[in-house]
């Protein structure tokens, strides 16, 4: 006997093929959890390897690439120029040479880290790149009154004496006008 409601069939019979093929699909389609691993897979969690940087600069140490631009910056001329790439080349070698030696455990007291800062400084110095203003002038222990010698080398030093300066004259103003007074 034939069923009286439309579009269903007897039970003998396969179901309908609509049905079929959307059943086939749901289990063909992979899974979000497999295809992209979540936040438990490996991917997620293992660290990223480093980015490269590209070999752009002079030096294969970063500080002494950054010293380098700063230099090319200021405009220096090409004969210091020429003589910092030299002075930076030697800095480089030493302190790559420095590096093997510490890992050997060779600079355990840091003697030869020391030197090599002290080295660097001493280059800054030479060509104007450690931030002081008159870097070059030639230090010696003659006093001088005169406003022009009177250059510290730091500008935050500078300023507090000046102010120093400033205070010291008002206190003697102050004194001479009251000595004025008790005459």
């Amino acid at each position: 006997m034939a069923s009286s409601r439309p579009g269903v069939e007897s039970r003998g019979l396969p179901p309908p093929l609509p049905l079929l093929l959307l059943l086939l699909l749901l289990l063909r389609t992979p899974w979000p959890a497999a295809s992209h691993g979540g936040k438990y897979s490996r991917e997620k969690n293992q660290p990223e390897p480093p980015a490269q940087r590209e070999p752009s600069g002079e030096f294969r140490m970063e500080k002494l690439n950054q010293l380098w631009e700063k230099a090319q910056r200021l405009q220096l001329s090409p004969v210091k120029l020429a003589e910092l790439h030299a002075d930076l080349k030697m800095q480089e070698r030493e302190e790559f040479a420095w590096k093997k030696l510490k890992a050997e455990g060779l600079d355990a007291d840091g003697e030869k880290q020391a030197r090599l800062t002290r080295s660097l400084s001493v280059i800054l110095a030479k060509y104007g790149l450690d931030g002081r203003k008159d870097t070059q002038a030639v230090n010696s222990n003659y006093l001088s009154d005169t406003a022009e010698d009177d250059t510290l080398g730091d500008p935050k030093l500078e300023k507090l004496w000046h102010k120093v300066k400033k205070h010291l004259q008002d206190l003697s103003s102050r004194v001479s006008r009251a000595r004025h007074n008790e005459l």
